[in-house]
């Protein structure tokens, strides 16, 4: 086969001393005490399974357990298969982590510092006629780049970091493009992972390789197919080109193509039009089918094949009708309403048997809740191919963010040798991920200043317009027309704050709950349970926010009751939260869209996860369910009224239906409603019901029900007061949030 993925080779791992990054390789035959390893993976994960590491996702003091992994440094290796006379070859490693190099038979091919962006090196003179031995050194952790020490660094870091409400400030984080995640956040833990992450390929071909393929159907189904393919030739020669579209998820004609052109000696790009492809259009689930297609390209001269490739490709336009006050986003010329949510990341130690199908079942269940894009957050940078795959399948836009993430008031570098490594892996993400229909927009980077980062900005925004001037680019979230809203938790106001945002994309809200019980006791000893302790602290809780807003659905303080009950109240303060939010996007006239922080998590925490590491969902889960329908009863509950509201988000109605407003069973309004496509129509308006003080009063809840030919959806509403206390946001929040608004505009 002309590719050929390398993990089902018996790969193996052995730890070594550390060298200096830039000293000359030492032999990995001379290492002993050879691991079976997993790639794509990460060494710690490798450690687990040999039993020389303990369950990291159950250990709350990770730093003792893991210095040794960090000040260590690792090899991989293994054999590669040998090719034929005939043939060349080329190795792909799709994503190491994070200083690493590279040597085959001993001789060095590279080394390097990065995480997303694919190396590659032509390797036919090693695998000619015989096998390969292959090494990849890894340094440990320890071996990243570090802030210099200095009394003016400390005083900076002190100063920085009292204005960031206690973030740490100057973190060693910033001087890399390794997911800053890793380092430790708010919610996960610090955990360096490294390894070979991503997948190892081996491509063959006969002379003339197909380096890379970009089917380009992004101006609509109606406008044909172009095709940009990168050459590999390794000396001129006349060839022909065979394209064929195959229906990938649906039953449809299978449509061939030819060209023939002279290849030139070396690489070289050419366009292969198609304008008489006819491809049915890729949509979200919640407006069409996405329609995909798996386009196969041979390239042949007079001796035979020389290379295939296949790719995925799906046809669809996606625009902006301005951006800010009344911005909107367009799929396939209609406008659409971003029912979102941030990913964080599948996991901090990438590989496991079952990473695809884990993948899959949190993107099922956020699709399945009526989510229909996902924010693919700065702090986790990209994943695996196969997430996009599955968005593709699934009907799931995704905005993809670089790895840059929370820099306040301190920097990042913007020396050279930093700029030259941010065009790096910026061209490479940009490249891996620009064929996907799912894709809709690159953002530079979560809550930093472009403004005060220039060169670094314009570097990424001149490569990113250089690999994939078909998507929108926006230099950072939040930006103009987008919030980052947390006065609500951080700042302790009360859920309505949410209704009161002024900007018109919300990208991040959220408030933290903990998981089950069950899970609660998977994650902590039997003494940390309850009351919360040091176990809640180590799992990133923050207890006096926890407190705050499950007193809303508590009768007594939180101190007071027992696990199971708080556990419920603050749930059920999450997913109310969620709902105000949710729902006052829907029902804006000139709302973009919200992204609820977060969807899930990379290691078992008590945070805003609404899909937690181990199961079961949170009871926000049920919430989203409902708030995100793409038909959906709604409410607006103001000062003396409620407002009834039928939303629709599809592009057809669902004929007449009726819905009924109840009170602890008692019917208090009822009529008949059509609700108009890709529209919010107010039904009625009615008196505020009595505010209740006791969560639960049954004549609390006011229910929704909306019944149709072909839609039974539910929803309710307490009738409580917002908040325990009303208050103004904290001082040390206050301070955060000043901090974080300097900075970003700055």
């Amino acid at each position: 086969m002309p590719i050929t993925r390398l993990h089902n080779l018996p790969w193996k791992l052995a730890r070594v001393g550390r060298i200096p990054f830039d000293a000359a390789l030492d032999d990995p035959a001379q290492a002993e005490d050879w691991l079976p390893a997993s790639v794509p993976g990460a060494i710690q994960r490798d450690l687990m399974a040999a039993g020389l590491l303990p369950d990291l996702y159950r250990t709350l003091d990770l730093d003792e357990v893991l210095a040794w992994v960090d000040e260590s440094d690792w090899w991989y290796r293994v054999s590669l298969p040998a090719i034929s006379a005939d043939e060349r070859a080329w190795l792909r490693f799709e994503g190491i982590d994070y200083l690493t190099a590279v040597t085959l038979n001993g001789e060095e091919l590279g080394r390097g510092a990065g995480m997303f962006a694919a190396r590659e090196w032509e390797v036919t003179s090693f695998l000619c006629g015989d096998e390969a031995e292959l090494g990849v050194r890894v340094w440990g952790g320890g071996a990243l780049p570090r802030w210099p020490d200095s009394l003016r660094l400390r005083l900076a870091r002190r100063l920085a970091g009292w204005l960031q409400g206690g973030l740490p400030a100057f973190d060693d984080r910033l001087l890399t493009l390794k997911a800053p995640l890793h380092f430790g956040w708010d919610f996960a833990p610090r955990l360096l992972a490294a390894g070979i992450w991503d997948d190892v390929i081996l491509h063959t071909a006969r002379g003339v390789r197909l380096a890379d393929i970009w089917p380009r159907a992004d101006w609509g189904p109606e406008y044909g197919l172009m095709i940009q393919v990168e050459l590999d030739a390794d000396r001129p020669r006349k060839v022909r080109f065979r394209g064929r579209l195959e229906p990938v998820n649906f039953r449809g004609e299978v449509q061939d193509k030819a060209w023939k052109m002279r290849a030139g000696e070396g690489r070289r790009t050419r366009r292969l039009a198609w304008p008489e492809a006819h491809l049915r259009p890729w949509s979200t689930h919640d407006r069409g089918f996405p329609h995909l297609y798996r386009l196969t390209l041979q390239i042949e001269d007079e001796t035979g094949l020389l290379d295939e490739r296949s790719v995925r490709v799906g046809a669809r336009t996606i625009g902006w009708d301005g951006y800010g006050r009344a911005a909107a986003l367009l799929l396939n010329g209609h406008r659409l309403r971003l029912r979102g949510v941030n990913w964080t990341s599948l996991d901090l130690l990438r590989g496991g048997e079952d990473e695809e199908a884990r993948m899959r079942a949190f993107l099922q269940a956020a699709a399945d809740a009526g989510v229909n894009a996902i924010r693919v957050w700065g702090g986790g940078g990209r994943e695996r191919e196969v997430f996009y795959d599955i968005c593709d399948e699934l009907g799931l836009l995704v905005w993809q963010e670089l790895p840059i993430a929370c820099v306040f008031m301190d920097h990042l570098p913007e020396d050279e040798a930093f700029l030259a490594l941010a065009r790096r892996e910026t061209r490479g993400m940009v490249r891996k991920l620009r064929g996907h229909p799912s894709l809709m927009m690159w953002v530079g980077g979560n809550e930093w200043g472009p403004g005060r980062h220039k060169r670094l900005s314009g570097a990424l925004s001149e490569t990113v317009a250089q690999e994939d001037p078909s998507r929108l680019w926006r230099p950072a979230s939040p930006g103009p027309g987008d919030s980052h809203n947390w006065k609500v938790w951080h700042g302790k106001a009360p859920i309505r704050a949410y209704a009161q945002d002024p900007a018109p994309l919300l990208s991040e809200f959220g408030l933290a709950a903990p998981p089950s019980v069950q899970t609660l006791a998977e994650m902590l000893p039997p003494d940390h349970l309850w009351p919360p302790g040091p176990g809640w602290r180590k799992r990133k809780a923050e207890w006096e926010k926890l407190r705050h807003y499950a007193r809303l659905f508590l009768s007594v303080d939180p101190e007071q009751t027992d696990l199971e009950t708080f556990v419920a109240a603050s749930q059920e303060a999450q997913a109310r939260g969620l709902q105000v939010g949710m729902e006052s996007y829907r029902l804006r006239e000139d709302g973009v869209g919200c992204f609820i922080w977060q969807w899930n998590e990379p290691w078992p925490a008590i945070c805003w996860s609404v899909a937690p590491y181990w199961e079961p969902p949170k009871r926000a889960y049920e919430q989203v369910r409902r708030s995100y329908a793409p038909v959906a009863p709604l409410a607006r509950i103001l000062d003396e009224r409620v407002e009834l509201w039928v939303v629709n988000d599809r592009l057809d109605s669902p004929g007449p239906c009726v819905l009924t407003a109840s009170i602890a069973g008692e019917i208090v309004w009822e009529g008949e409603v059509e609700p108009r496509p890709n529209e919010a129509v107010r039904v009625a308006v009615i008196p505020r019901p009595p505010i209740s003080s006791s969560p639960r009063d049954p004549a609390a809840l006011l229910t929704l029900h909306l019944r149709g030919p072909d839609i039974s959806a539910q929803n309710d509403y307490p009738l409580l007061d917002s908040t325990p206390s009303p208050r103004a946001l904290h001082l040390v929040a206050w301070l955060f949030e000043l901090g974080k608004r300097i900075a970003l505009r700055w």
